[in-house]
């Protein structure tokens, strides 16, 4: 408890300072922690997950926490609007489509892990997100993936593990033309065409 206390000390100088320029907003909760930047009055991004009812956004650093509130669908916030984040915390939600996002040529980052997307995935979603380069859908129930209608120019990295996917088709990568890593540990495949390249986190499903 003093430990956490002393982090939930050291950070709440620089929330509140952040909170008087209108950069933080619906940051009230407690026992935050921290990432730094070896200056622990400059947290590189502040995580209030599980702790206040509403998202947390961070204008300085073109963050948007929205994890774990029980979302099912996820529309833009009036206090996102004209504002140009980069990175996007769904995590622990019930959200069934990333295509319920609202397009962004902005965002470089999606983590929607343990959420509830099931069956088909489109990778023709992720054009709705032209400079995306990280998208992570893991711990949900995707059993395949559709390949893309055009090429997507920036997407780097996909994280599909722990997921229900059986096989893959043939050209299912073939439109990411960008992309070096994919983590498909801990599904089902049987078959996969592995891309030029490509670097492989192999499928090892456990139980």
């Amino acid at each position: 408890m003093k430990i956490l206390s002393l982090i939930f000390q050291l950070i709440q100088p620089a929330i509140s300072a952040t909170n008087e320029n209108n950069k933080n907003h619906n940051c009230e909760g407690r026992n935050a922690q921290f990432f730094n930047n070896d200056d622990p009055s400059k947290p590189h991004s502040i995580i209030l997950e599980k702790n206040c009812g509403h998202c947390c956004c961070n204008d300085e650093l073109n963050h948007l926490d929205c994890g774990t509130k029980k979302l099912a669908t996820w529309k833009t916030p009036k206090i996102m609007e004209n504002r140009d984040y980069t990175h996007v915390y769904l995590n622990e939600n019930k959200l069934q489509n990333i295509s319920t996002i609202s397009p962004s040529a902005s965002l470089r980052s999606i983590q929607a892990a343990e959420n509830r997307l099931e069956a088909s995935f489109s990778l023709s979603d992720l054009l709705l997100f032209p400079n995306l380069e990280y998208l992570t859908l893991r711990k949900n129930a995707v059993s395949r993936l559709t390949p893309l209608g055009s090429p997507h120019k920036k997407l780097e990295a996909l994280d599909f593990s722990k997921n229900e996917i059986k096989t893959l088709e043939n050209g299912t990568f073939e439109g990411l033309v960008a992309l070096k890593w994919i983590d498909l540990a801990n599904n089902k495949i049987q078959l996969f065409d592995r891309g030029k390249g490509l670097k492989l986190i192999y499928n090892k499903k456990k139980y």
